[in-house]
């Protein structure tokens, strides 16, 4: 089975002659088309941040992928951050310019290449997306985070 698995996951399923299943490489995503606004200058969640909560393998490691469409006012930022379990968080994504901007902005990091240390391995792990701006209000809309275990 390939695509959107019975527990929600996006990925790959193998089922053998009887009945038994195995996950490879699954995935969650959230998307939230609704936009999120703050003129926060530190990262901060809003109401319906994107946020996952999943299960990372033996690896401890993990692909995720963010995207938003984001706009400013007026010279300045607007930057989106990646939090995970609640700790330090990282900027993911941005733009900033002398007069008002937007953008269709997207990254994917791999975590023991990105932040150095890999997770806590066989546990799960809560991401959510934050939000900062300077010079004004960002906009972020279409807002999308996807986490794979590697």
């Amino acid at each position: 089975v390939l695509g959107q698995l019975p527990n929600g996951d996006h990925g790959i399923e193998l089922i053998d002659l009887s009945g038994n299943t195995q996950e490879l490489l699954p995935a969650l995503d959230d998307y939230v088309g609704t936009t999120l606004s703050t003129a926060s200058g530190t990262p901060v969640s809003l109401g319906g941040s994107p946020t996952i909560t999943i299960n990372v393998g033996a690896s401890g490691d993990c692909e995720v992928t963010a995207g938003a469409f984001v706009g400013y006012p007026t010279a300045g930022s607007a930057n989106a951050y990646l939090l995970i379990d609640g700790g330090t968080a990282h900027s993911i994504f941005g733009m900033s310019g002398s007069s008002a901007g937007a953008g269709n902005l997207q990254s994917t990091r791999r975590i023991s290449t990105w932040l150095g240390p890999t997770l806590t391995p066989n546990t799960a792990h809560t991401f959510t997306m934050q939000y900062a701006a300077t010079g004004g209000t960002g906009n972020f809309s279409a807002n999308y985070l996807k986490v794979q275990p590697l």
